[in-house]
């Protein structure tokens, strides 16, 4: 899912910094950063990426074509929000870092991950933005994108169930309200305290206004 046009760009430098800051690999004529993890997680964060480009290489090149043209990068970062997120103001996949070490989550996983955020990628630089009223049509773009891959891996159709109810989801789930009081559970996860979301509320409600 990407970030909306505001955050993007209030927030694009940022993401662009924290990357050239990362240590980074590179898989398939992509580079991957990470920042932060111990080598051996890092080992660990690499190495599940790099399989998962591997199967997106072997069973769908073009999708792979699309990111690596498109994206300027993979970010592996945070514990919190979209497993998965499109960053148009920095031109990064930022991939959450306790996803990638679930020992739950295969490079089949990951790899579905980054077809749909590739296919974000693909659509942000043809000029569509993601503005409210467009996010369902988008996101059904990315999951149809998803499931055709999952039917071309082997293992591919236990993520099945999982993409068709994505594909499903009410447009109210896209809605921009819905996103704002998901960052507040995201602050919340993080241990803000409950006046400062607040006073983070109000001046939301008053730029919005």
């Amino acid at each position: 899912m990407p970030e909306s046009s505001r955050r993007s760009h209030a927030f694009g430098w940022y993401w662009r910094l924290v990357f050239r800051l990362a240590k980074h690999r590179a898989s398939h004529d992509i580079r991957v950063g990470t920042l932060g993890h111990s080598a051996e997680e890092a080992n660990l964060l690499f190495a599940k990426i790099d399989a998962a480009l591997s199967l997106i290489a072997r069973y769908d090149p073009r999708r792979l074509a699309r990111l690596v043209r498109n994206a300027r990068g993979i970010l592996v970062i945070g514990t919190v929000g979209g497993i998965g997120v499109w960053s148009p103001g920095a031109c990064l996949v930022r991939l959450r870092e306790d996803y990638l070490l679930a020992a739950d989550v295969s490079p089949t996983h990951v790899a579905s991950t980054l077809v749909h955020e590739g296919t974000h990628a693909w659509l942000s630089h043809l000029g569509f933005g993601y503005e409210e009223h467009r996010r369902q049509r988008i996101e059904a773009i990315c999951y149809r994108s998803e499931i055709a891959f999952a039917r071309r891996v082997p293992d591919g159709e236990m993520l099945l169930p999982a993409l068709e109810a994505g594909l499903a989801l009410d447009p109210g789930y896209y809605s921009t309200a819905t996103r704002r009081e998901q960052d507040f559970t995201d602050l919340r996860t993080l241990g803000v305290p409950e006046p400062l979301i607040k006073l983070v509320k109000l001046l939301s409600a008053r730029r919005a206004a």
